[in-house]
């Protein structure tokens, strides 16, 4: 369990197109992480370079 300073609770949403959501979901898979973590690193590292 997470320390609470750590709890994840702010949520992020945006729409795909179905062939940007294959795109990732095949990312996804070869990465062998779950969706929510792909996610959250493709984004934080983005967030990073930006």
């Amino acid at each position: 369990m997470l320390p609470k300073k750590d709890k994840r609770g702010k949520f992020i949403s945006t729409r795909l197109s179905p062939p940007e959501y294959a795109e990732i979901m095949a990312a996804v898979k070869s990465s062998g992480l779950a969706k929510t973590e792909w996610v959250r690193t493709k984004l934080i590292a983005a967030a990073r370079r930006a």
